[in-house]
């Protein structure tokens, strides 16, 4: 009898999760409608803006310098149910990403999600680098992404809505001398957002902060098991973020 009260009472609780969780992830899906994703055009920035864009079927704003890929891209994103628009955006130019904000901004207001996926290395030893190749990896992976994020963190606490999501790499955890300045920049940036994701858990609870750190993806994604590899990658963020996971 108690055996059976409590397999009973198991039953009730696993639906009554399944049914939260349901309702939880409608209504995310309904407070969306605006996705900013930065590096869009190719590699893992690519696929996340797919994702969002068969999933929820709404505007997907990129960020990026114009490229080959841009036309195939927007394309591509009409297909799978979203609707695309592109915006040049050197992440070596303050100027520029301020100006690619503002125009975002005048035309959709604020957005509901900024997806941080892009990114600069260089391939050589650290001692190799010139002071202009230095200050050009920390501005795309540490000074940019943070204007980004502090631009439009802004507009999210106005409208009390707003996810941020962070796509690092496993390397920023490493200690490799041909890549130190780009492992730096991005620990950084990781850092930044923990605190922030702190900050804002008590301050501003409607404003999630989301974190990734997948291992390298090649940025053109031109390896089939690679891509495949990709995409299912940018599929796991997009229902990370649905979740309103912290961490993926």
């Amino acid at each position: 009898m108690i055996v059976a009260l409590v397999a009973a009472l198991a039953v009730v609780l696993f639906i009554t999760i399944r049914k939260n969780k349901k309702y939880r992830l409608e209504k995310k899906k309904a407070t969306i409608s605006k996705v900013l994703v930065t590096g869009g055009c190719e590699g893992i920035g690519k696929e996340i803006a797919l994702q969002f864009a068969k999933h929820l079927n709404c505007q997907i704003i990129i960020f990026d310098q114009h490229n080959e890929h841009v036309d195939d891209l927007m394309g591509r994103i009409e297909r799978s149910g979203g609707h695309g628009h592109f915006y040049d955006c050197d992440f070596l130019d303050k100027d520029s990403v301020m100006k690619a904000i503002a125009q975002v901004t005048a035309k959709f207001g604020p957005v509901d999600i900024l997806v941080n996926a892009t990114g600069k290395t260089l391939e050589k030893h650290f001692e190799d680098y010139c002071h202009e190749e230095l200050a050009a990896v920390v501005e795309a992976n540490l000074v940019c992404p943070t204007i980004l994020i502090k631009e439009f963190l802004t507009l999210m606490k106005k409208q009390k809505i707003g996810h941020i999501v962070h796509v690092s790499s496993e390397t920023e955890q490493f200690h490799s001398l041909d890549n130190f300045a780009y492992c730096g920049a991005k620990n950084g940036l990781m850092r930044f957002l923990r605190s922030l994701q702190k900050s804002l858990r008590h301050s501003y609870p409607f404003i999630k902060v989301t974190v990734t750190n997948p291992h390298f993806f090649h940025s053109r994604a031109l390896n089939h098991n690679i891509k495949a590899e990709t995409i299912a990658y940018a599929e796991k963020i997009y229902h990370g973020v649905m979740a309103e996971k912290n961490e993926i």
